[in-house]
């Protein structure tokens, strides 16, 4: 008869140890491949939007990694919660891209 094993026991065997400690190791075994890939993710899944991750890594490679971790703050840490934050996060970023292009 088999033995039932604990959830801790089950994520110790499934997880390896330097992951459990490190969330970006967690994010590397489920094939994310870089901090801009995890910030993608990240949000995709906040705006509900988990089939659009291509589309959030395409606008965070083009406006930065640092632009985009600002607006992705600002809006989760806004008082009134917008009802479509994906749109919110779009229109930031095309404002800041227009705003970047005529600095140059």
């Amino acid at each position: 008869m088999e033995e039932e094993l604990s959830d801790q026991e089950l994520i110790d065997s499934i997880v390896p140890r330097r992951a459990q400690k490190n969330p970006y190791e967690i994010a590397r075994l489920e094939r994310i491949h870089s901090e801009e890939h995890l910030l993608a993710k990240d949000i995709s899944e906040y705006c509900g939007e988990p089939k659009k991750f291509a589309m959030y890594l395409g606008v965070i490679k083009r406006i930065g990694k640092q632009r985009s971790y600002e607006i992705f703050s600002e809006i989760k840490n806004s008082r009134i919660k917008p009802k479509t934050p994906g749109k919110l996060f779009m229109y930031k970023s095309a404002k800041s891209r227009t705003v970047k292009s005529m600095k140059s």
